[in-house]
């Protein structure tokens, strides 16, 4: 979303060019796939102005990125020196890519920059007009108290999306895609290396499963409640179940997940322990495919259990996550209540709110279209790490991360997002564990 700060970055000045125009030409592939392209030039030329920067991550930064960012490193040296003289004037953005297509190409050689901005914003948009659009660079402060420590995480890299057919830079025609926040270092080297440090698996297997040890963490420090912060999500009835649930207790003995009707059990007689809950897409696949609980396979169910090769991969990835933390009981809704019985939905749609408020937390599949996607996403790992980078004209260096603006920027394009019985769930459970 554009800001009023960033409106008033929109530069009339025509932004700096450190590598020929022509050199992201590109032609669509006929009869391809909406991405295939024949490029004109297969190289980028790495211009003079990125000596002024060095990359410090496991990735790298394509020749566009480097020779965009050694020019703003200068740039920022020359307006930090300059700082109060009316008189100086200089380009204060410079173009990155040509065109969104150059974006893509980039991204997919690897590129931290382009993959993170393009995976994050531009991925869901399209690229019908990548022709005319190109990105520029620009940061959003040149103080100098922005950049000697004074005011830490004021420092930000824009990236903006600029029409290249409009005659000039406007609020119709500019706008700010995303925000990358920078962080000095060594001063704030103990933060950034131990939350990089969380995810040691991330680069290796590249895949959300990964992120176990944060998420038994986050439950870690919810249950402690150090700070005060999470006593409402200990808000709930520890007593109260939903009618029925799955029991994942004898999984590895029988491969079965056994139904059971929590009513017709005595409550008292023993400590159930806690359950926990999904929330995920049925989509047009499920409204046919998902396997449901009916009026004819419930006492099937309950006596003789559900086969675990017969479960979709997010009912099954759901089942690993619950093993996480121990937990035996997991409810979902196509297994739970009985969807061919007008009585059992008008029974068990008023109690929603008491299933998702009472449960221990709530697995979201967010980025799954239906349950055939999996709860787990293979994801491109320095898309969420920080890097470190090097400003020669200044003698610093700055971690760089994604700002906190664009942190979930995910959720709003997520297909879990456009369901209005999951953004219900979103807003009863207290803890939340979204993979995404």
């Amino acid at each position: 979303m554009q800001s009023a700060n960033d409106i008033s970055l929109l530069y009339t000045v025509p932004p700096h060019q450190v590598r020929p125009v022509d050199e992201d030409a590109f032609e669509y592939v006929a009869g391809g796939e909406v991405l295939d392209v024949e490029w004109k030039h297969t190289a980028q030329t790495l211009s003079a102005d990125a000596r002024h920067v060095e990359y410090i991550g496991n990735s790298h930064l394509c020749n566009a990125c480097l020779s965009a960012l050694g020019y703003l490193a200068q740039n920022l040296k020359d307006c930090i020196s300059n700082e109060g003289d009316k008189g100086f004037q200089t380009k204060k953005s410079v173009v990155q890519h040509q065109n969104m297509m150059a974006l893509y190409a980039a991204a997919n050689g690897g590129c931290q920059l382009c993959k993170t901005i393009w995976s994050r914003r531009c991925k869901q948009n399209g690229i019908a007009t990548a022709r005319d659009l190109r990105i520029e660079f620009c940061w959003n402060t040149t103080e100098h108290e922005s950049w000697d420590g004074t005011r830490l995480g004021d420092a930000r890299l824009l990236c903006n999306m600029v029409s290249t057919v409009a005659q000039n830079h406007n609020k119709h025609t500019w706008e700010t895609i995303f925000r990358f926040q920078l962080w000095p270092s060594p001063m704030l080297d103990f933060i950034f290396e131990a939350k990089n440090s969380l995810l040691p698996g991330a680069a290796r297997r590249g895949n959300t499963r990964s992120s176990q040890p944060m998420a038994l963490q986050w439950l870690s420090e919810c249950r402690v409640n150090e700070d005060g912060a999470h006593s409402s999500c200990q808000a709930g009835n520890s007593s109260w179940y939903p009618t029925r649930l799955l029991d994942l207790s004898n999984i590895k003995e029988t491969g079965k997940v056994l139904l059971e009707v929590t009513e017709l059990t005595d409550n008292s007689s023993a400590d159930r322990g806690e359950y926990i809950t999904l929330s995920h897409c049925w989509g047009t696949w499920g409204a046919k495919e998902l396997p449901v609980l009916t009026t004819s396979n419930i006492d099937e169910r309950v006596i003789n259990g559900m086969e675990i090769s017969s479960l979709p991969p997010t009912f099954k990835d759901a089942i690993e996550v619950a093993g996480w933390y121990n937990i035996r009981w997991l409810w979902i809704d196509s297994l739970c209540i009985i969807q061919d019985s007008k009585e059992d939905w008008q029974r068990e749609a008023p109690m929603m709110s008491d299933v998702y408020q009472n449960a221990l937390l709530n697995i979201s599949a967010d980025h799954a279209v239906d349950a055939r996607n999996g709860c787990f996403h293979d994801r491109y790992p320095a898309t969420v790490d920080a890097f470190k980078l090097h400003l020669k004209p200044l003698q610093t260096t700055w971690w760089v991360s994604v700002d906190e603006r664009n942190l979930f920027e995910w959720v709003k394009d997520a297909p879990s997002s456009e369901r209005a019985w999951i953004y219900q769930e979103r807003h009863l459970y207290g803890l939340l564990i979204p993979l995404n």
